[in-house]
């Protein structure tokens, strides 16, 4: 048994003892730039990390990253605005949260001039609570208008809570809500993750036949994934260019 692996979900809806591989890839040459291994069985906390390693592999100034909703997390996105790292994140739905999806928190307007929201009815949720965490510049608030909520024609379409509804912010809000937007303009963009990200893990465990691990611990299985994505990356190298044009490059 690897002391450094975990239970982790699997592409099968199951679960397994694994090691939670991180990869980023161009959307050019669909190289691989980027690779790390961690034992977090999430990737939520991963995002600007590999996203980091790939900028610095390609040594530029802005990267603009495309990632899928497992990813979503406003602290690492206002850490990837820290670094000009640029998310296109898809948000997972919570429209569940609503008593209907007609008026789920996409529906309610953020007013930044009364830093209130807008409900679909024109009322203003005003802040309610403030809850510290993460860091000590945001807050994590509540928008609330339980009095407006008590008249409302549509209360039960909007909220099962007997005292109204209430909209929930979590710290980095704003920076996140940029990233919901820049995801919907991009829509076109965001459909490519799959056949991009996707495709060298299906060609490394299905055509190349590393489908387990055959070392232990974080550090030798991040070695391991490093050979298993040169060997990728060779192979890819080769079908771009050719055998021939690929040795004249090493060979400087």
């Amino acid at each position: 048994m690897d002391p450094d692996s975990r239970m982790m979900k699997t592409n099968n809806n199951g679960c397994d003892i694994c090691h939670n591989v991180q990869i980023a890839v161009d959307d050019k040459n669909h190289l691989v730039v980027a690779v790390d291994v961690t034992s977090e069985p999430v990737d939520k906390e991963q995002l600007h990390n590999i996203s980091l390693q790939a900028k610095e592999e390609l040594k530029v100034e802005e990267l603009t990253v495309i990632a899928d909703k497992g990813y979503y997390s406003a602290l690492q996105f206002a850490k990837c605005k820290e670094d000009n790292i640029i998310p296109v994140v898809s948000k997972a739905d919570h429209s569940h949260m609503a008593a209907t999806k007609e008026y789920g928190k996409p529906q309610f307007k953020y007013d930044e001039q009364n830093d209130g929201y807008i409900c679909p009815q024109g009322q203003l949720l005003k802040p309610y609570n403030h809850i510290k965490e993460y860091s000590k510049e945001t807050d994590h608030k509540r928008y609330q208008n339980f009095e407006a909520c008590s008249n409302c024609p549509v209360k039960d379409k909007c909220s099962d809570n007997k005292k109204g509804r209430t909209i929930h912010d979590r710290p980095f809000q704003r920076i996140a809500d940029a990233v919901d937007r820049r995801t919907e303009e991009f829509s076109d963009m965001y459909k490519i993750r799959k056949q991009t990200v996707e495709h060298p893990f299906g060609t490394i465990k299905r055509t190349f036949g590393f489908s387990y691990f055959l070392t232990r611990r974080t550090e030798n299985v991040r070695t391991e994934s490093l050979l298993h994505f040169l060997v990728y990356n060779m192979k890819r190298a080769i079908n771009i260019v050719g055998t021939k044009k690929l040795i004249e490059i090493l060979q400087g």
